[in-house]
């Protein structure tokens, strides 16, 4: 059994070796646009947007779904994040996941010559591959994105020390 299952990862990787040999050369010329899923203000998502803004995209967009409870990440991250807008996906019927997948493909269709790098930013409580598997809007919505065209995840993983984000607000404003 052992055996086989190790001829069965060498065929696997035998493949994808193929199939990387046959991307044309100009596959890789693709100007990027990125969009950064915002569900927590935190360390994760600090790390996120930094990292968003340092690929050199034509353009980031910052999109947050709104669930019951995400007023205080309205309120909080023009302090945190001043002079990038949050995008707001609002729909109390839609899954979160259609949501965004949805805003996902209206990027791409409406920008066909580029590639949509989705940047994600997730926190683990514990060190474990089960861990993966407690956010599951994370892992639904990057199993739906996994086959779409000119579409890459970017996943950042923190090992959770607490939900504050790093970022000093330099204003913080309320809205009266």
């Amino acid at each position: 059994v052992f055996v086989w299952v190790m001829d069965r990862i060498r065929r696997h990787y035998t493949l994808v070796a193929e199939q990387l040999s046959n991307i044309p050369a100009e596959a890789g010329d693709r100007p990027n646009r990125a969009i950064v899923l915002v569900a927590h203000l935190d360390e994760a998502t600090d790390n996120a947007v930094k990292y968003a803004r340092s690929t050199g995209a034509d353009a980031v967009t910052f999109v947050h779904a709104e669930e019951p409870g995400s007023d205080d990440i309205l309120y909080a991250w023009p302090g945190l994040h001043p002079g990038l807008e949050l995008e707001l996906l609002p729909g109390e019927g839609d899954s979160v996941t259609d949501r965004i997948v949805a805003r996902v493909r209206r990027e791409r269709d409406e920008h066909p010559d580029y590639r949509v790098t989705v940047v994600m930013a997730e926190r683990l409580a514990f060190r474990s591959m089960l861990a993966l598997f407690t956010h599951r809007h994370g892992l639904a919505i990057k199993a739906r994105l996994l086959f779409e065209r000119h579409v890459v995840v970017t996943d950042f993983t923190l090992l959770r020390r607490g939900r504050r984000s790093t970022s000093t607000p330099s204003v913080l404003v309320r809205a009266e």
